[in-house]
């Protein structure tokens, strides 16, 4: 199948040929040019391959992605789950053998292949406390619940070290946002305010299954849980016990990152949410604690810039 329903021929404004070369001009007006194998006349089809996208032992149905050849596309975000596992990557061989593709990865194909999705056992297994969606036992990038973990800006879905307006992907560096904007003076306004999964750490990493916490599952975190501040082997945080199983998580006090300023880790923690701070586009909600409070936030710390941890969720 084509992208957006679209059949194969019909990103193809025309094509043209002569003896040695086909002519294609896509829909956005790009025209390829490309050598003819031995001069024989060759029909679109002979121009048009796939991406079939395995679940390789998850769930879901397979997907196909037309691609053009000489025409760049990116590689998608997972879209299926494995109970026990999480999502690492594609790779052209099931056993994880062949060449390695990540979700924003353009790619070129000149035949037909296929990728295996590749899972991890265990490492983001979840919690139910009780609530509407449940938790994971470990935050992103991390291994086991005491460890901090990756940090990202929100709405980016690689970690990153360095935190800026410059280097931030939804702006176009004068802090003016280009997506997930309620005002036209920060910037373009699409109305957007809740992460979508291409733009959700969680979902473009462990896929589908898991996403960013929304604002309201954070309050329920807050209000439906006991927190007490303690160490675990010797990491500062949150132990969060339910009010009604006693199940509980561990949130590591891990800081956050930002250029100028920065808040030591051991002192405090700030994850995101997957929603925007629709009365101030530059922000995003996020948990913000320390040993003292906790809160949901959405003004001056949680600048969408800023990294921060995450602590994924899945139904």
């Amino acid at each position: 199948d084509g992208k957006d329903g679209q059949d194969g021929d019909s990103m193809f404004q025309s094509v043209t040929q002569d003896e040695n070369y086909a002519y294609f001009t896509l829909a956005d007006g790009t025209i390829i040019k490309i050598a003819k194998g031995n001069g024989n006349s060759q029909s679109n089809e002979d121009f048009i391959f796939t991406i079939t996208y395995d679940p390789n032992g998850g769930e879901g149905v397979i997907v196909k992605d037309t691609f053009y050849y000489g025409y760049a596309n990116e590689i998608i975000a997972c879209p299926f789950s494995k109970k026990g596992y999480f999502f690492t990557q594609w790779n052209t061989n099931p056993e994880g053998r062949g060449a390695p593709y990540h979700y924003g990865n353009n790619i070129t194909i000149d035949k037909n292949i296929t990728l295996y999705a590749q899972w991890e056992e265990g490492t983001y297994e979840y919690v139910d406390l009780g609530l509407s969606v449940k938790w994971a036992v470990c935050n992103i990038g991390a291994t086991k619940q005491e460890s901090y973990g990756d940090k990202f800006a929100w709405g980016e879905i690689t970690p990153k070290t360095t935190f800026s307006w410059e280097n931030y992907s939804l702006c176009n560096g004068e802090n003016k946002m280009t997506k997930y904007c309620t005002y036209s003076g920060f910037g373009t306004v699409d109305y957007l305010t809740i992460l979508e999964p291409c733009d959700d750490a969680a979902s473009a990493i462990l896929g589908n299954n898991w996403h960013m916490p929304t604002d309201k599952e954070i309050e329920e975190l807050l209000t439906q849980c006991s927190w007490e501040w303690t160490a675990v082997n010797n990491v500062k945080g949150y132990l969060i016990t339910s009010r009604t199983n006693k199940n509980c998580i561990f949130l590591p006090a891990a800081g956050f990152q930002l250029d100028g300023m920065s808040w030591t880790a051991g002192g405090g923690g700030a994850y995101w949410s997957n929603t925007l701070n629709s009365d101030n586009s530059n922000n995003a909600f996020c948990l913000e604690f320390d040993k003292d409070s906790k809160s949901l936030m959405g003004g001056t710390l949680t600048d969408r810039r800023c990294g921060l941890n995450i602590r994924p969720v899945c139904p």
